[in-house]
């Protein structure tokens, strides 16, 4: 419980630091480019027992012209993201990777949503409802993740997801 309030502040305060623009401190999810332990440049929390943090987040953003225009992004902000000397083991590097993955997925299913969506009359409306219902999703489904995986103390589940996360990339291929 304590890990899922650590990681629905994190997630609110990387949405609203996003909100605006990105940095040079960030990496764009890439199928190309693996998270390595050089990526978490943060300094600890210094929370007792937090070996490490990954700071992500889905960040939208919408365009009214003639047509309506849409972004959707997976980012990771390197000056937030931290591990322990302890933490730096290959699980949990998988375990990082796996979760950046996530919001890759659920990005390419919210780029998904939007081009189908017929913004109408008051698209700022429409496009603010789709994005906050794929925030909702995307936390909801880091958090099953988390415990599923223990935060990444289960080898076998953080496995099992990026296997299944292989899958939906693969289906989303089209919305990457």
């Amino acid at each position: 419980m304590k890990n899922s309030l650590i990681t629905l502040a994190i997630f609110y305060l990387a949405v609203v630091s996003y909100a605006q623009q990105t940095s040079n401190d960030t990496i764009h999810w890439s199928e190309s480019r693996q998270l390595e332990w050089k990526d978490f440049t943060g300094k600890a929390a210094g929370k007792n027992g937090v070996l490490g943090q990954g700071t992500m987040v889905m960040n939208a953003k919408f365009h009214k012209g003639l047509r309506a225009t849409t972004s959707v992004e997976a980012i990771f902000n390197r000056k937030s993201s931290f591990v322990s000397a302890e933490g730096k083991t290959v699980q949990q590097l998988k375990y990082f990777q796996t979760m950046f993955d996530i919001y890759e997925v659920e990005s390419r299913k919210l780029r998904k949503e939007f081009k189908s969506t017929k913004f109408g009359l008051d698209p700022d409306k429409v496009f603010q409802e789709k994005y906050n219902a794929a925030l909702k999703a995307l936390s909801e489904r880091v958090d099953e993740y988390m415990e599923e995986t223990a935060t990444g103390n289960e080898p076998a589940e953080v496995e099992k997801w990026s296997q299944a996360l292989k899958l939906e990339l693969k289906e989303l291929e089209g919305f990457r």
